[in-house]
């Protein structure tokens, strides 16, 4: 109760969107981990500031998730943790390179890299094949010790133009276009690998707010 009243007084809410709700989380060594959505902290003014969720793990820890990361332990326990592509829905995976993967060589410098800095849990910013990866510790010590970020060659890190909430695509996240997780590193290597074999660029989903052309079919017809 002590620990709730201090989080109100630093702007935590008990009720908001997707408050009591179940998730599950995969940790690092630790497997998945059932937990619950406590707190609710709305988003400040500035860009570096985007909502968060306290959740509480199963077993007593807790920890403060961004959107992305609270929508992708929903996914996981709903079972249907899936990324975005222009050719449909494709299960992701944040453990190991896929066998389609493991002879391009910039795929697994740029996957392990990652994988191991985000291990390590300590300040990094890396530069592997022209990729930049970074893992930025968080102040708060009682929540998640960091956030991991990796962009691809030639991103504009914090330009508006890459900025893509997690409604939009569950590969990127509202921070610079960085991607936030192995498994969203993973299906940008898929992507890329991809483009390469067809000789195009990589698909990418509209950016929010641009205009987008569809066809429909009418009923019956």
């Amino acid at each position: 109760a002590a620990a709730v009243a201090a989080a109100e007084a630093e702007g935590w809410q008990r009720e908001g969107p997707h408050v009591g709700e179940r998730l599950v989380r995969r940790m690092e060594e630790h497997g998945d981990i059932r937990a619950l959505v406590r707190l609710y902290l709305p988003p400040g003014e500035g860009e570096e500031e985007p909502a968060l969720w306290r959740v509480e793990h199963a077993d007593g820890d807790s920890e403060d998730l961004e959107e992305h990361e609270l929508l992708e332990a929903i996914a996981r326990r709903d079972g249907t943790l899936v990324s975005a592509s222009k050719n449909g829905p494709r299960r992701m995976t944040a453990t190991s390179l896929s066998d389609e993967l493991k002879s391009d060589a910039e795929a697994v410098a740029v996957f392990e890299a990652a994988r191991r800095v985000k291990r390590a849990k300590a300040e990094a910013d890396l530069q592997v094949a022209g990729w930049r990866i970074l893992f930025k510790r968080r102040g708060n010590q009682t929540t998640s010790p960091g956030d991991l970020y990796v962009y691809e060659p030639g991103a504009e890190y914090g330009t508006k133009g890459h900025f893509r909430s997690p409604k939009e695509c569950a590969v990127f996240a509202s921070h610079g276009g960085a991607i936030r997780s192995l498994g969203s590193l993973h299906e940008v290597l898929l992507q890329r690998a991809d483009a390469k074999r067809t000789g195009g660029e990589r698909w990418r989903p509209p950016p929010l707010g641009s205009e987008v052309e569809v066809e429909v079919e009418a009923a019956g017809g």
